[in-house]
């Protein structure tokens, strides 16, 4: 036992001569004022003792455990401003325009106007005169007021090429226009009887005279064939290159005829080997095959003075 408190007296005075060493340093270290006062003894602050916490250990998420946490703020319900619907036919915002792409402006719509009719000629002459080769049966029937009346008599039929067809149109006046169609309905010929000014008219067109013409010397020298249309061709101010084809009786085609058709003044044109001037003049070639199965073929001229 004596051991022991010898031990313990030793310590204690180990212990009170450190601390008594510890305050004669600081005694020692501390510069001294000027007016030669001691200095004042250092002010200790005593840190505050740690109150016994809980263990330590991993941090959880629990509600129990929000200790040295911050709390996070309130999520801010963020409200997006209302846009205006996009028109109709407009692209979105920051779609790029492709160029051509554009919506056009709507375009007010105007009432549609009904088509307007042309009169009808008055005269049957004004019908003569309005109407022209390569015309459909409808256009005809339209100048003419009437889709006329078909020819059926053995004498209006003769001569007409198989598939086409006549039609006639008639005035109070006993005048009449008797047009020749294709099979397709297309206006080859115009034979016009007992209309004022009709022969002028007919003489000065070439599709009328050339026609009219050779079909009246066939008829004057009896041949079997005629000559229901041709095509024409200007070749100078008053010169013209023709062709057609020959029909028989029965409507069949059996040969051609082409040549040359010449206007004249009456004063200063002449023919070859002529000493009076012509009107009109006509030079050519025809060939077909006669009704008893021999072929004819010669040259022809004709003059009109």
């Amino acid at each position: 036992m004596r051991t022991v408190l010898t031990v313990v007296g030793i310590t204690l005075a180990v212990v009170i001569t450190a601390v008594a060493g510890v305050y004669a340093w600081m005694a020692v270290s501390a510069a001294q004022p000027s007016s030669g006062l001691p200095a004042p003894p250092p002010k200790v602050v005593k840190a505050p003792q740690k109150q016994p916490g809980p263990p330590v250990g991993p941090p959880t998420r629990t509600a129990a455990s929000t200790q040295g946490t911050r709390t996070p703020p309130a999520p801010k319900v963020l409200v997006r401003p209302s846009q205006p619907e996009p028109a109709p036919d407009t692209p979105p915002a920051g779609t790029p325009v492709i160029p051509g792409s554009e919506v056009p402006a709507p375009v007010a719509e105007t009432p549609i106007q009904p088509p307007v009719e042309a009169p009808v000629p008055a005269t049957m002459f004004d019908k003569l005169a309005s109407l022209q080769i390569g015309f459909g049966e409808p256009e005809v029937a339209a100048i003419m007021g009437s889709e006329g009346s078909p020819v059926v008599d053995a004498v209006g039929e003769k001569f007409v090429p198989q598939g086409w067809y006549n039609r006639r149109w008639s005035d109070p006046d006993g005048g009449s226009i008797v047009a020749l169609f294709t099979g397709e309905g297309i206006l080859a010929h115009l034979e016009p009887l007992k209309i004022a000014g009709a022969f002028d008219w007919m003489n000065a067109d070439p599709f009328y005279s050339i026609t009219a013409w050779i079909n009246d010397n066939l008829e004057n020298e009896n041949f079997p064939v005629r000559l229901p249309a041709v095509e024409v061709t200007t070749t100078g101010e008053r010169a013209f290159r023709f062709q057609g084809s020959l029909v028989n009786s029965v409507g069949q085609f059996v040969g051609s005829m082409r040549g040359a058709f010449y206007i004249g003044d009456g004063a200063t044109t002449f023919a070859p080997n002529d000493r009076v001037p012509y009107r009109k003049a006509i030079e050519g070639v025809f060939e077909f095959i006669a009704p008893d199965g021999s072929r004819r073929s010669d040259n022809f001229a004709w003059v009109e003075h």
